[in-house]
């Protein structure tokens, strides 16, 4: 067991999840649906986002020579911003936390679940930093994780703890 299975980490999960309790559910077909394909999901979100973040660095080693590249473009990207390399970073740890939970999920364990989960946590992070850098996209913002949760605790009860 690790940080983010345990009890006190569970306990979190269970008190997002009172959240969408009241809510009407999916169909039973349908969540079946989604339960088998999570495994694939995340085993392919986790391999791009591991395989991008590992394309980005060396990116980050020749920051002046893309800078003058992309300024010739029309483009400013700062590589060394803070924003940027908290995009990285987010990237590899939901990349991680996905590939590490495909096993599990094939196995319909709970724990992959919980992997899932948690990468969707990074990733609302990752999301309301892009709102906040940016400025813009905050209804699409605040509908895509309130889904993305919903869909998500729709298919946790067809994982066992195991």
């Amino acid at each position: 067991m690790n940080v983010l299975t345990s009890k006190e980490a569970v306990r979190i999960i269970d008190q997002v999840g009172e959240v969408f309790k009241p809510l009407p559910h999916l169909p039973k077909w349908l969540v079946g649906i989604l339960v088998t394909i999570l495994p694939f999901f995340a085993g392919l979100v986790g391999l791009f986002g591991v395989v991008d973040t590992v394309a980005l660095l060396p990116y980050l080693a020749k920051v002046d020579l893309m800078q003058n590249e992309y300024r010739k473009q029309g483009l400013i990207i700062d590589w060394t911003s803070p924003y940027f390399i908290m995009l990285v970073l987010s990237t590899l740890i939901i990349g991680v936390l996905y590939l590490v939970s495909v096993r599990h999920l094939f196995k319909r364990h709970s724990v992959g679940w919980v992997y899932v989960f948690w990468g969707n946590v990074v990733g609302v992070i990752q999301l309301i930093l892009g709102v906040v850098v940016e400025g813009k996209g905050l209804i699409s913002t605040l509908l895509m994780i309130l889904v993305g949760f919903y869909v998500l605790f729709e298919m946790r009860p067809r994982f066992s703890n195991k």
